[in-house]
């Protein structure tokens, strides 16, 4: 085992190193690797219910990102979001989850429609941003509603389509959310 006083470094370089090494470490962790790739260039794509341009940051140093894809016009959606927008105010006082709404909507303002309709207090992806057709396809979004659920390494924890490609509704991550905070 090293011993720092045999290695005869003066207290105050000691304390700032460790200051420095503490400091930046902490920074590091509070911005967080989280979601880094996965919304790659999304920045100026992210909105609110409002309309309004919403901040990327929001996804930041989260453990856990809920990515929503629905639409409108879908009425298995219709039924789903407002259980997904009581889960979401129910649980967001965790602090360690953010969701993110990707649309199948026919027109910008048929999202802002269902976002305001449906009071979705989270952000969304516009609808004619480039990420949306790849997520779609990295996460095997074959239909409506889907629900995925990753962790902060973008791996996915569970999704409304299982590994056997099957169908399985999206309270299945809603299910394994709970179920992570049991342990």
């Amino acid at each position: 085992m090293l011993n720092i006083f045999t290695l005869r470094i003066p207290m105050k370089k000691l304390l700032c190193l460790l200051s420095f090494t503490l400091t930046a470490a902490l920074s590091a962790h509070a911005a967080g690797p989280y979601h880094k790739d996965l919304l790659k260039g999304t920045e100026n794509d992210l909105v609110k219910a409002d309309q309004s341009k919403a901040d990327i940051a929001a996804l930041h140093g989260k453990k856990y990102t809920f990515i929503y894809f629905s639409a409108h016009w879908c009425p298995p959606c219709r039924a789903f979001t407002p259980k997904l927008v009581s889960f979401y105010n129910d649980n967001k006082k965790n602090n360690d989850f953010e969701l993110l709404f990707v649309s199948s909507d026919k027109s910008q303002e048929a999202m802002f429609k269902y976002m305001e309709e449906t009071k979705m207090p989270w952000i969304g992806l516009k609808k004619d941003s480039p990420a949306a057709g790849p997520l779609k396809q990295k996460f095997g979004v074959k239909g409506i509603p889907c629900l995925v659920l990753l962790n902060e390494k973008d791996e996915i924890i569970a999704s409304s389509y299982g590994t056997d490609g099957k169908y399985k509704g999206p309270q299945v991550a809603l299910e394994k959310y709970l179920e992570l905070h049991k342990k």
